[in-house]
Formats: structure tokens, C-alpha cells, sequence
């Protein structure tokens, strides 16, 4: 191993907290910095150790608070630095400084902020670990001629490492913002590899106040209770969802009852976040309505995408608030909505256009225009409003109706051209649900109809090619696809516990029963809870 560490400041338990040392005007107005650095920690130190970061709110007053106190400043010969290494900055006021702005501070900086900050941020987190520069080593080479800068470490194993993010004499400006293949040995000697967490979050009550028990996927043990009280006894969580890299849940509280007057069919919901590492609530936040809502977090998990009738508002996933709304016709109705891995600022729209057509839009919300719009055909009933876009953006999958049969067929949009196509062997479905794109070529879903069955369908969209990987249940209200491992979580009506659907090397299906059991404080099932959710992290 190579690198430079200080032994006695390495932080003896995770996660270690990170807040900002921010005014609330400064916290509002620094939401996409604060978000460039995040990012740069997880897919740096947290991605290739054991390493864990959790809060990455405003700061407290907490005489007891255990983590990093981060403020920024932009004062000309003040670089960005930290008070020391590791564990020196546990709850030290100014233990790390970062520079957003860049008007006195390496002004080269201006127009290249999010490359700036994030090589920056890599950098300095090193530092908070525990991990002194390169260059300060014994043994640094005389074509090394940055000097020494900083706390020494005391730990000097292996030769000395050119390509460290910690060496100033790196050729890549704080290493290009990466971990060299040292770097990520030296974080693992003394914080441990990276190590998947696979939890299991289940709905115990679903009245307010609402109760959800995490459970250790694996030893099956109960982790830890969240408990969410924020109205009447009539209000209820409707949906359950993590965000994509698994670091937080979302929960929306439908509130049936309200003081006041109230405009005609007028409702809300409160939107309320969850922090996994740190278990605690981020946020929490008000939205009206008038009808059911669709969410979905964007790729880059910056942004919440919430429709409420006819209009898509954006909201920060950091703090809440509402940013950009996108408002369509009066006329138009949102009925489900989807977004693709690469493109954060793109959400793909089924819509009522006249209470009995539908269209699928393209939606850009940073700039709040329609991109494509193409007629889908008719709009079936309810149970049918589901859309599943293919990871490359090229295909849709929905429902349309058929005539006298009641049901729908499966159907395909080519998306560059609007082209319409009923997918082979999809022959009309009852009531599918949880529709699900697993990649650009299959999609998974479950068919709740009135028969005897509800079964799991594996379809892949080029042959029609079907493989029911469950068909012994009447109702199952919630599947949830594993990339990784190809399999489907759900639960059913007959037991109420979540199990998984495991491929075999026959094309069958093992199934699993976890004994995880929902509702076990609620006497009936409330309309479109959501039981469970699986993460991995």
C-alpha cells in the first residue's frame, strides 16, 4: 500500500456526519455547489471503501454533534483546507473551508465551477479521513518540488504515489477528481472495503401516525423504526419510494381532512424525506391537489418530480422547496410519468389530452418546454395508467384499450417518430401494474386481474417472448425489480410479507419468503399503500 495517513485521527465510527456552516439564504442559494460536492464524495471515498457520509444539512448547535463542520469562503490567498486531519475536525468550527464562488480565490475557477468544486471537495475529504498530501512523505522524490503543506501522517507504507489525489505533484490537478488505485487501498486498510447494506423498509401502519420497521435483509433482523406523525388519524401514507442511489426514502402522507375552507375537491399531501444513513427526517413539505399524484426523483437523485393534475413542479431534493413548475393546458391530466438513467433534466409524460386521448410527452424541466408530444390513442380506464421508457429514451410502453374485451394491449411508441405498434403476444391485461423497463430490450409488471392468478411477467419487447416467473397469487399489489441480481421483490394479499423471485438456471423462479409482514398495525389496507421497499446501499 502507498499514501501518507495520520493513524491516531481515523474516525472510529460511521457515518460520520457532514453539515453546513450556512445562513438559510446562503444554504437556498448554494443547492447545486453543496449537490456537486456530495456527488464528488460518493463516487470517490464512499464508493471505493467502507467509508460513509450521512446529514449534509445545515448545521446546529449540537455541543455533541459528531461529523465535519463545513463553511464556504472566498477570500483572495485563502485556499480551500481543512483545520488538521480526520477525527481533529469532529465538530470544529471551520474544520473544513470550500470556496463556491471563486471571485478571489483562483478566479480560472469562473465558468468551470462544478469541475472546481468537485476536485476540490475529493481533495479535501481525503484530508477529513485522516489522509495527510503525498508530497509531505520522507521519501518524495527530488522531481517532486511542491513543498511539504499541512499535518504530517504517520503511517508511510509502499513507495511514494505520483498519482494520488493527495499529491499536489499529481499532473492532474487534484487527480481529476479520482481515486488512484493506492488511494482507494490506503481508504480501505483503515475504513474497511465497501460493503452493500440490503434493507428492507416495511409498512407496519399506514394511518397516521404512520410506523415503518427496517429490516436487515439478511439476518432478518429488525434495524431500526420510523415513525411519522404529521396529521389526523384519517391521514394515511400512499406511497413509499427510494431515491436511485438508495440514500434516502420518500413517503407521501395523503391528508384527508383539513381546517378551513376548502376550494371544491380541493386536497393535500405532505411530502416528507428521509435520510437512511442517518435515520432521521430531512425535510418535510406541504403540496396541494386535487386528485391522485405521480413522483419520481431524478436520475441524479438532485430533484423530485411531482404532477398534481395538470402541472409537473420541481422540487429540491435537498431542502424541499418548489423550484420550477411546468403547467400544461387546462385540459390536460398527468396519469404517470417515468425518466431515464442519463438525462436528469428530462421527464417522460402520459397524459389525458380530452378525458378520452392520451399523449406521451417529452418534457424538458429546466426550460419548461415540450420537446415531443405524439398521440398515444385512446385513454383506457384507471387501473391501466402506467408507462415504462427504455433506459436509451428510445421506446415507450403503455396501455391502450381494446374493444369489447375489457382490457388493454400492451403497446410500444417509438419515441423519435411516434409510431405506434401493439407489442406481440400481448394480449389484453386486466390491470397491470408496477410496469417496469429492466433495460432497453424486457420489461417486468404484474397483471392483478379478476381471475385466479396475478402473474409476474418478464416480456421482452423484440419477440413477445413471456416468462411468468410468479402465477399463484389473486392480488399482488407491489413488485419491485433488483438489477443486480435479476430478481423481483413483492408482496402479496394472502400473506402481506415480502418475498423475492430468484432466477434459476432453468428459467424457473425460486421464491423466498422473508416473513417480513406489513399492516400489523392496521386492521385493512388502505388505497395504493405502498408495503414495502427494498435498498441496497
Amino acid at each position: 500500500m502507498k499514501g501518507y495517513a495520520l493513524s491516531t485521527v481515523i474516525w472510529d465510527r460511521l457515518p460520520i456526519g457532514v453539515c453546513w456552516n450556512l445562513s438559510n439564504t446562503e444554504f437556498a442559494q448554494t443547492s447545486a455547489e453543496r449537490n456537486w460536492t456530495r456527488l464528488a464524495i460518493q463516487e470517490t471515498w464512499e464508493q471505493h471503501s467502507g467509508v460513509e457520509f450521512s446529514g449534509w444539512q445545515q448545521c446546529t448547535n449540537d455541543p455533541n454533534y459528531y461529523g465535519i463542520r463545513i463553511s464556504v469562503e472566498d477570500i483572495d490567498g485563502g485556499a480551500p483546507h481543512t483545520m488538521g486531519l480526520g477525527a481533529m475536525l469532529n465538530n470544529a468550527q471551520g474544520g473544513m473551508a470550500l470556496n463556491f464562488t471563486f471571485k478571489n480565490w483562483s478566479p480560472s475557477c469562473q465558468g468551470r465551477e462544478e469541475y472546481c468544486i468537485r476536485r476540490i471537495a475529493a481533495h479535501e475529504f481525503g484530508h477529513a479521513l485522516g489522509f495527510a498530501h503525498e508530497q509531505n512523505r520522507p521519501d518524495t522524490p527530488s522531481s517532486c518540488i511542491e513543498p511539504a503543506q499541512g499535518t504530517r501522517g504517520d503511517t508511510m507504507v509502499g513507495l511514494w504515489d505520483l498519482a494520488s489525489i493527495m499529491n499536489y505533484c499529481n499532473p492532474q490537478w487534484n487527480g481529476d477528481g479520482k481515486l488512484s488505485a493506492t488511494d482507494i487501498e490506503m481508504a480501505q486498510k483503515f475504513y474497511g472495503p465497501h460493503k452493500d447494506t440490503e434493507s428492507v423498509f416495511v409498512m407496519k401502519r399506514v394511518a397516521s401516525p404512520a410506523k415503518i420497521t427496517e429490516y436487515d435483509l439478511n439476518t432478518r433482523a429488525e434495524v431500526s423504526t420510523i415513525n411519522l406523525d404529521f396529521g389526523s388519524g384519517d391521514d394515511y401514507v400512499r406511497r413509499m419510494f427510494a431515491s436511485p442511489d438508495q440514500k434516502r426514502l420518500y413517503f407521501e402522507l395523503a391528508i384527508a381532512s383539513q381546517p378551513g375552507l376548502q376550494e371544491k375537491g380541493a386536497q393535500s399531501s405532505v411530502l416528507i424525506a428521509y435520510d437512511i444513513a442517518s435515520r432521521a427526517i430531512a425535510w418535510n413539505v406541504r403540496l396541494s391537489r386535487t386528485a391522485s399524484i405521480e413522483l419520481r426523483v431524478s436520475p441524479d437523485n438532485s430533484q423530485i418530480y411531482y404532477a398534481a393534475d395538470n402541472t409537473i413542479s420541481v422540487i429540491n431534493a435537498e431542502d424541499g422547496k418548489v423550484g420550477n413548475v411546468m403547467t400544461f393546458p387546462a385540459y390536460y391530466s398527468v396519469k404517470a410519468l417515468d425518466t431515464t438513467p442519463d438525462d436528469n433534466d428530462t421527464v417522460y409524460v402520459l397524459a389525458s389530452t380530452s378525458g378520452t386521448q392520451q399523449n406521451i410527452l417529452r418534457v424538458n424541466m429546466k426550460t419548461k418546454s415540450v420537446m415531443t408530444s405524439f398521440a398515444a390513442g385512446q385513454l383506457p380506464s384507471r387501473d391501466y395508467h402506467v408507462l415504462a421508457v427504455t433506459p436509451d429514451g428510445k421506446r415507450a410502453v403503455y396501455m391502450k384499450p381494446v374493444s369489447n374485451l375489457g382490457g388493454s394491449n400492451m403497446s410500444e411508441m417509438d419515441l423519435s417518430n411516434g409510431k405506434i405498434r401493439q407489442l406481440p403476444g400481448g394480449e389484453p391485461y386486466k390491470s397491470v401494474n408496477n410496469l417496469q423497463a429492466t433495460n432497453n430490450h424486457q420489461v417486468v409488471f404484474v397483471d392483478n386481474n379478476e381471475y385466479n392468478v396475478a402473474p409476474v411477467i418478464f416480456y421482452d419487447l423484440d419477440t413477445g417472448g413471456k416468462v411468468w416467473a410468479e402465477s399463484n397469487r389473486k392480488l399482488i399489489p407491489e413488485i419491485q425489480y433488483d438489477a443486480k441480481t435479476q430478481s423481483v421483490f413483492l408482496m402479496s394479499d394472502l400473506k402481506d410479507t415480502v418475498e423475492q423471485l430468484v432466477p434459476q438456471g432453468d428459467g424457473t423462479y425460486k421464491n423466498i419468503d422473508f416473513g417480513f409482514t406489513a399492516f400489523t398495525e392496521d386492521v385493512i389496507w388502505k388505497p395504493m399503500a405502498a408495503p414495502f421497499v427494498f435498498v441496497r446501499r
